[in-house]
């Protein structure tokens, strides 16, 4: 009975099955869960002299019975332990003290130990011969060594007592009647080993004797979802590191704005905030908002030129050089940083330029020092031991914790994996238990000046389709027919042959695929006629001719490609299909054929961004003008540094590729800098033979009657075959393309028809860029066959960083991580930034290492939300190997539909499939390892369901097993000429972002009034910008050049030419960079004059969203929404703009989402 009494269960938790209790002290004995310890003999306890209650008794000796441990461990106090449980939980006590003198020093309190060294205690504390100590019981919380800590003065001889743990912080708080709670303070604790009761006195102090009425230990509730994680606050000056180590690790947050951290409802919905940063323009007030939150319960983390106000803590401290700066080191028992650092604990000091330090350790924990003591304006003091100044300490305020960083932690992170370790280990410590990494970080983690020398290994196949195979037969092969002469005994599956047929020497033959006389194509020559046939299983399935008439020798090529086989002889042509064709010999037959030439070719592939050293041609051939290479900037941290350049007096031409290429399209960008014309060349035999589409180049952008031209030059004779209106205006990037196959020819002007003709004299050749009479430069060369390029155009969204890329830039807009957020409300949810309006593919390479019982989900969605399709594979077996060896395994696959059953099936993979969400049209399918396994049951409604996401459970997953590719989004880093791009305004080019670090070039704009650029395409109904962009340093007038984070300014639905047409956005609307307004077609009908950008924005890019979705307009900076509006008449569509006003402006990256 009296055990029943004793402890009662109060509670199961599934997180870790801890189990709650209480002990009230009932019985005769202690339970069997409690050790008494006594180091020393003389302390005891009794469970009889006040019935209900444990009376400890500590009897007087000199020295008393202490636990200390400086200047070496004291272990003599007597203790009540028992193991503390994992997770989460609350300790709680009554204690009395019983038999008390004016000359005791003693502290009695329940206890977290994390070893017999590391003890927190909580609990009355009398010790009046101390210094400052108090002459009668108040409220301690004390760490071990750490004298009075926390202290709450007041009556303390009957207190009920509270340790809470979250994660590694220990709250502490008391009562004095068990009601009402009062906040003592809060420190951060490994897991400790165990909890329980300690008595210990100090001195030569008479004896003490406490009652201890019950102990109660509450498991709390882990969040709800199980496993949700926080979603952390960040700001200040250097956001951006911050955001990339918690982009890597999967974990939710939000970039917070200057103006917004002195918001203290804005501070509140984050549980943590991190600031790197205090920005001087908003630091008092700042500081004001931040202790008010830390007081009411948040924790937060402030770095470099971080001195709070003397009512928070009194500091000193000042500008410091770097190399003055000492390295960091972590150290000291039961540092809660220790067990997340592992062996790392010595770091340098980064970008650190700031130096301060606390001028008391009073109420402070140091979690790093530096390796000694800095001096403003010289070397650093030698320390002994881990003695140095504190670099990293905290402090409890009010009901929650603050933590002071000397270490510039935001600003290292922004320039390279300096401090990433100690940083990720200070969030993890401060995550109350639930900032558990979600993703296996990746990507190279790189320094301030540094590339990456090679981009990951790409885990998916390649995009090229694969080599041709012919299959063979089922019969055997037969001997060539008598008299046939042996051409190529194993001809390639592409070829080209050539040859003269005389008509007057009677017929030939060709034998092409000659397998036997039953499987065959043959070209039979009669002085009437070329005959091409093609021989399935002997019979006669195709046939096609071109006429021959006259005597005179008649040259003829065969061209036998993969899809058909192709005859050009007098001037005409004849074609068969190739589908299915066979592999087999090349032969002739007959006197009538000579001058046969066999020659090997492959598809036409070739690209050329010009990126090599001035003066090296590459693969190209000056025929005739003058071309040279131009470049800007550095060659490996420019975004697009490279043009190929040419000047004519009269016709320069430049020339490129493989005689025998034919079926090809060609595209190239060109920017006319002057007079004349401008264009490409194709099918060129030689200078003198080609055919060109050109354009003439005018002032402005008034069509020239018949400018542009499909002509063929044969001879050096010109003859223009077609005429269109048209022209390219001077100074603007345009994209030329021509397709040519089977003698017919297209053409276009950024994706516009430009003329069209039939042509079958050249049967194919070289490509050719081509100036007559001006300047250009050209770039971005590409040519696909005709099949690959007409098909449907995506967009690569997730995949390689961009070769230029640095660590500020993977932090922010280049790496993966950083456009798939983590949902705080759904543990393993990642969204995709952006909507996806049209097709797309999104695949995900199932690596589920060691997992037990993993599962992956691809979701399409309305909204954020999971209500939608969802695409889910999980093992549903054990791994065996196939037939060949191979691993393979088991997996269940399952598409669920919105208001319909799913369906499941089945599938036999390797061991790392590959998972394919794709939508075609209205259909959503499911695909493994290119396979089509599912059909949704229901067609998605149009345009509404376009958030593209990830749920991963019971495994962390790798993001570079992600691809995704996109239709009806256009996607520009500017590593290609921005030739979708029509500049209105001011100047945009390549240029450089900062003096000091004069190689990194992005695409800018600049104007003392107005620089716009506009799209090319109107787009209507729903559309979104997102942008990247920063400002530049330049002179604004007053001789002193500086950034400044004004006028980053779009238009959505405008008319390409004024600025203020359709939906206008102003972000940084005057000369300080603050407030903010939307306009409609001039008159503003939004605005928000609070909005202020990042005082400094030096190493950050800020992205600015601006979205319509019907009638609603929505602005964006970073993560805060600052202006919205619901327009009752919506503008139905127009172009988008990007502009500034007197500033200049640099964009590394606009993505376009249209419907």
């Amino acid at each position: 009975m009296f055990a029943l009494r004793s402890m009662v269960l109060l509670l199961l938790v599934a997180a870790g099955g801890a189990q709650g209790w209480v002990d009230s002290f009932d019985s005769r004995s202690l339970d069997r869960r409690w050790e008494w310890r006594v180091p020393v003999p003389g302390p005891t306890y009794s469970l009889e002299e006040r019935p209900g209650w444990l009376r400890v008794r500590i009897p007087e000796r000199e020295g008393g019975y202490n636990h200390w441990n400086d200047p070496e461990l004291v272990d003599d106090a007597p203790q009540l332990r028992t193991p503390a449980p994992p997770g989460d939980w609350e300790l709680e006590a009554r204690l009395q003290i019983h038999q008390l003198d004016a000359a005791n020093h003693f502290q009695a309190g329940i206890l977290a130990g994390v070893g017999d060294s590391l003890l927190l205690t909580l609990g009355p504390m009398q010790a009046p011969r101390l210094e400052d100590g108090p002459t009668a019981p108040e409220a301690w919380l004390e760490p071990t060594g750490l004298s009075g800590f926390c202290r709450v003065p007041g009556e303390a001889r009957d207190l009920w007592l509270r340790l809470t743990r979250t994660g590694s912080l220990m709250r502490a708080r008391i009562s004095r009647d068990g009601q009402e709670w009062s906040e003592v303070g809060a420190y951060l604790l490994p897991p400790p080993r165990f909890i329980g009761l300690i008595g210990k006195t100090f001195g030569d102090g008479p004896a003490i004797t406490f009652d201890v009425d019950y102990l109660r230990l509450t498991p709390l509730p882990g969040p709800e979802p199980p496993g949700r994680r926080i979603c952390v606050g960040i700001g200040g000056e250097y956001p951006t590191g911050y955001r990339g180590i918690l982009a890597r690790l999967g974990l939710p947050y939000e970039v917070l704005l200057d103006y917004q951290l002195t918001d203290f409802d804005v501070l509140r919905r984050f549980e943590l905030v991190v600031v790197g940063g205090l920005p001087l323009s908003v630091s008092d007030r700042a500081y004001e908002a931040l202790t008010r939150y830390v007081r009411e319960g948040g924790i937060a983390i402030v770095d470099f030129r971080a001195a709070p106000p003397a009512a928070v803590q009194a500091a000193e401290g000042g500008d410091i050089d770097t190399e003055l700066l000492p390295d960091i080191v972590v150290g000291g028992e039961g540092n809660p940083l220790l067990p997340l650092l592992g062996e790392k604990t010595r770091f340098k000091p980064g970008e650190s330029r700031y130096f301060f330090a606390p001028a008391s350790l009073a109420g402070c924990q140091v979690l790093a020092r530096w390796d000694g003591h800095p001096r403003l304006g010289a070397q650093a003091r030698p320390a002994e031991g881990y003695t140095g100044t504190p670099a990293i300490w905290g402090m409890p305020l009010g009901r929650g914790y603050l933590v002071l960083s000397s270490v510039a932690l935001g600003a290292s992170l922004s320039w390279g994996p300096t401090q990433d370790a100690l940083a990720e280990a200070l969030l993890q410590c401060l995550g109350l238990g639930r900032l558990q990494p979600q993703l296996v970080p990746e990507g190279a983690r790189l320094g301030r000046m540094e590339l990456a020398p090679a981009e990951e290994s790409d885990a998916f196949a390649s995009a090229e389709p694969p080599p041709l195979v012919r299959k063979r037969p089922a019969s055997s092969p037969g001997p060539l027919p008598r008299g046939a002469r042996l051409i190529e005994e194993e001809p390639t599956p592409e070829f080209d042959l050539s040859g003269v047929y005389d008509p007057q020497r009677n017929r030939a033959r060709l034998y092409l695929n000659y397998w036997s006389g039953r499987f065959a194509v043959n070209v039979l020559f009669t002085p009437e006629r070329a005959e091409l046939s093609c021989i399935r299983n002997g019979k006669v399935v195709q046939t096609a001719a071109v006429p021959l008439n006259g005597t005179a020798p008649v040259p003829f090529l065969v061209k036998e490609r993969r899809d058909r086989v192709l005859l050009l002889a007098g001037g005409q042509r004849a074609a068969v299909t190739a589908a299915g064709l066979w592999p087999g010999r090349l032969a002739a037959l007959g006197g009538a054929l000579g001058s046969l030439r066999y020659q090997p070719v492959e598809p036409a592939y070739f690209g050329d961004d010009f990126a090599r050293a001035e003066g090296e041609q590459g693969s190209w051939e000056a025929a005739s003008g003058k071309w040279s290479l131009r470049a800007l900037g550095d060659a490996q941290m420019g975004a697009n540094p490279f043009t190929y350049s040419a000047q004519a007096e009269g016709v320069a031409l430049a020339t490129a590729g493989m005689p025998f290429w034919d079926d090809y399209a060609f595209a190239v960008s060109v920017r006319p800098t002057a007079g004349g014309m401008v264009g490409q060349a194709f099918y060129c035999q030689d200078e003198q033979n080609y055919l060109l589409f050109r354009a003439r180049v005018s002032g402005n952008p008034q069509p020239v009657s018949g400018g542009l031209e499909l002509v063929r030059v044969s001879g050096g004779q010109e003859r223009v075959l077609t005429r269109h209106d048209g022209c390219l205006v001077k100074g603007h990037w345009y994209r030329l393309t021509i397709t040519a196959r089977d003698g017919r020819i297209s053409a276009a002007v950024d994706g516009q028809p430009a003329g069209t003709a039939t042509e079958s004299v050249l049967p194919g050749g070289k490509i050719g860029l081509y100036v007559r009479e001006g300047q250009a430069e050209f770039d971005d060369v590409v040519v696909r066959p005709v099949a690959e390029a007409a098909a449907a155009a995506t967009v690569e969204l997730d995949g390689p960083v961009p070769r230029f890329a640095g660590t500020l830039d993977r932090d922010t807009w280049a790496g993966t991580a950083l456009q798939w957020r983590a949902d705080p409300e759904t543990p393993g949810r990642f969204w995709r930034r952006g909507r996806f309006y049209g097709d797309f593919r999104l695949a995900f390479r199932c690596d589920f290492g060691t997992a037990t019982a993993p599962a992956i989900s691809l979701l399409l969605a309305p909204d954020s939300t999971a209500e939608g399709y969802r695409l889910t594979l999980r093992p549903a077996g054990s791994p065996t190997r196939a037939a060949d060896g191979t691993p393979q395994r088991t997996y269940t696959v399952e598409l669920a539909g919105p208001g319909t059953p799913a369906t499941r099936t089945k599938v036999t993979a390797g061991e790392q499939p590959v998972l394919e969400l794709r939508r075609s049209g209205s259909r959503v399918v499911a695909l493994v390892e290119g396979r089509l396994v599912l059909q949704s049951r229901s067609a998605p409604t149009a345009g509404s369901f376009t958030r593209l996401g990830l749920l991963a459970r019971g495994f962390r997953p790798r993001l570079s097993g992600l691809r995704l590719s996109a239709g009806s989004v256009l996607d520009y880093c500017f590593d290609q000429a921005p030739a979708d791009w029509w500049v209105s305004s001011g100047t945009w080019d390549l240029a450089v972002r900062w003096p000091c670090t004069p190689k990194w070039s992005w695409f800018a704009g600049e104007s003392r009034q107005v620089a716009a650029i506009w799209h090319k395409r109107s787009f209507t109904g729903d559309i979104a910008l997102d942008l990247h962009v920063g400002p530049r340093t330049v002179d604004h007038g007053d001789g002193s050049p500086r950034e400044i984070c004004r006028a980053f300014n779009a238009v959505l639905c405008g008319d390409g030419q004024d600025v203020k047409s359709g939906y206008s956005i102003v972000v940084g609307a005057n000369s300080h960079g603050a407030g903010a307004t939307l306009s409609r077609n001039g008159e503003v009908v939004a605005r928000n004059p609070d909005f202020g950008f990042h005082t400094d924005a030096h190493n950050q890019w800020i992205n600015l969203r601006a979205e319509k979705r019907g009638a609603q307009i929505s602005v964006w900076v970073g993560d805060q929404r600052i202006l919205a509006w619901e327009d009752p008449n919506p503008l139905p569509g127009g172009r988008v703009g990007i502009w500034t006003q007197d500033n200049a402006i640099m964009i590394p990256r606009a993505t376009l989402y249209h419907n």
